[in-house]
């Protein structure tokens, strides 16, 4: 087979190639096999050659690793021929120290529009001074590609090709990302965010930082920054500036004028800030050691406000008897039988109780009305038994003491 197939004839259009067709259909189905099993070889040839490409750049990082050890080596020994010591040992550790510093791995991209830009200037980064250490498109390749997550190695999947990357650098991987992941308005974006952008409680050196991010993507520069920069501060530095003028309106003076401002705001903040006394911390109080019986004697419920219990509890004994249970007194018991509210008797009222009255202070005297012509606390009133009539007229107006009118 040749080194590539050629047609029977050139045409200039697609008539004259219907009517070369058309004169010898045979030789163009010949070509055109030929043709198709011509390129479907060199396919198989060009993934050899990747093949045999990676290998060769592999072994050439090695073989430039073993170039700097005998180097080293070399050096070594020739000090010690000079200076009369022994060489001291090279190793692979060694070697490695003669390369860059080592930049930390950036955070994986995370496949989103407002992570792209700083994946993309930390990729540049990292591959621009740790140039030696990812010498081939290959290795640079594969770095940049282990740091997509799952959503956005999708898009960089169908150029991997048996284990490499068939890309021509790691710039293009960047280029995809960017198609996918970038806006295509992103000026007009960044100004409609500029437009709506407030400082509000954050010091002027973090909104800043937004600031000129936002500033970097709209295409904006120099003055034309001042007025939206104006109108993002805070409230404070905008009442500041009324007071305290810069020399000019320029956005550079702008920005220096708002930083200087803004320490004089915080240095007023942290004086007009309340002092707090910092406490020690307090020793300790170790209480007195009580036993077991004593801690449950402790703890042991205390009974109702106004409920005895009582003093010798008995076990009880048949179930179904109920004379030792406890028999609590109905809520009109003490009306009915015209005894006193506060303590139960029957030979005064709740007027005259020598009883203390325990009841908050605003509720005391609330239904029991001052008179000049009521009777002592310390004199006992007639019996109420003793004059049915004062009683029953009595009760047209009062009861038990308290006044119902």
């Amino acid at each position: 087979m040749p080194a590539h197939p050629t047609p029977p004839a050139i045409p200039g259009s697609r008539a004259e190639y219907e009517a070369c067709y058309a004169e010898d259909p045979d030789k163009w189905y010949q070509y055109l096999s030929d043709a198709y099993a011509w390129m479907k070889e060199q396919e198989s040839n060009q993934v050899a050659a990747d093949r045999k490409l990676v290998e060769l750049q592999v072994q050439v990082e090695t073989q430039q690793e073993e170039i700097l050890n005998l180097q080293n080596t070399l050096q070594a020994t020739t000090y010690s021929e000079i200076v009369g010591a022994a060489p001291p040992p090279t190793t692979r550790s060694t070697a490695s120290a003669y390369l860059s510093e080592r930049l930390p791995d950036p955070e994986k991209f995370e496949a989103t529009r407002a992570d792209l830009r700083r994946f993309r200037d930390a990729i540049t980064e990292k591959l621009t001074v740790n140039e030696d250490r990812y010498p081939t498109a290959v290795s640079r390749m594969a770095y940049v590609n282990s740091r997509l997550n799952k959503e956005s190695y999708k898009l960089i999947q169908p150029y991997i090709f048996k284990g490499a990357c068939r890309l021509p650098d790691y710039q293009d991987i960047l280029d995809i990302l960017q198609g996918a992941y970038g806006d295509p308005n992103e000026a007009r974006t960044a100004r409609r965010k500029l437009d709506v952008i407030k400082q509000r409680d954050r010091d002027f050196s973090t909104f800043y930082a937004e600031f000129q991010s936002l500033s970097l993507d709209s295409g904006l520069e120099g003055d034309a920054l001042a007025p939206f920069l104006e109108k993002a501060v805070s409230k404070e530095l905008s009442e500041m500036l009324l007071n305290n003028p810069p020399a000019d309106y320029s956005y550079n003076t702008l920005v220096s004028h708002f930083k200087e401002l803004d320490i004089r705001l915080q240095e007023y903040r942290e004086k007009s800030r309340p002092y707090i006394p910092k406490r020690s911390n307090p020793i300790p109080r170790v209480g007195p050691t009580r036993t077991r019986a004593e801690r449950q004697e402790r703890k042991s419920p205390s009974p109702r406000r106004g409920r005895s219990p009582p003093e010798n509890p008995q076990l009880a004994g048949d179930p179904m008897d109920l004379s030792n249970q406890r028999r609590y007194i109905r809520p009109n018991y003490r009306r009915e039988n015209n005894q006193c509210f506060r303590c139960g008797s029957s030979s005064h009222y709740l007027r005259d109780c020598p009883e203390p009255d325990t009841r908050p202070a605003k509720f005391r005297h609330a239904a029991i009305p001052q008179s000049p012509y009521r009777y002592s606390r310390h004199s006992s009133p007639r019996s109420p038994a003793s004059d049915r009539s004062d009683s029953r007229n009595s009760r047209r107006h009062q009861e038990n003491g308290a006044s119902l009118s």
